[in-house]
């Protein structure tokens, strides 16, 4: 079963991480790690989206579907506001047998709200920087980035 990840980590200069992980296989993975400075635009975009009361009052991380499903897509945002983290995210579960309509999603509310930076991501994804070939992917984990300071 084919198997797809990405995150990015923005610091509050600009600069940000992003990694795009994909498996088809558990011994096959192809991992394309990025790091650049994003435009001011972006930069702009993400600052007043996360800035919103919306995203800003959002609370709540999903549970963990038990049942079998075929295709998963979730979301887990962490936000730096001041001496604390924002932690909120949403699961949606596709290919359930007795769900009509063979979907579930947990926290729809978080889901809804997080559409606009969910769009401002697909941008980050489409920017044109050169991979980093000597860097693993961390999965966004700050602590275990080389690179980035």
């Amino acid at each position: 079963m084919a198997h797809e990840e990405k995150c990015v980590l923005v610091y509050s200069d600009a600069r940000y991480h992003f990694e795009r992980i994909f498996s088809d296989h558990p011994n096959h993975m192809k991992a394309t790690v990025v790091e650049g400075t994003l435009p001011d635009p972006q930069f702009a975009q993400l600052q007043s989206v996360l800035n919103t009361d919306e995203i800003k009052d959002l609370k709540g991380l999903p549970g963990i579907m038990r049942y079998p499903f075929r295709e998963f897509e979730s979301a887990d945002v962490l936000v730096h506001r001041g001496n604390s983290m924002q932690h909120v995210g949403y699961a949606n579960y596709f290919g359930i047998p007795w769900a009509e309509p063979r979907a579930i999603t947990l926290n729809e509310d978080v889901h809804k709200k997080l559409k606009p930076l969910l769009s401002w991501f697909k941008q980050v994804e489409r920017l044109k920087e050169q991979p980093v070939n000597n860097l693993s992917p961390s999965r966004c984990v700050h602590s275990q980035l080389g690179s980035v300071q």
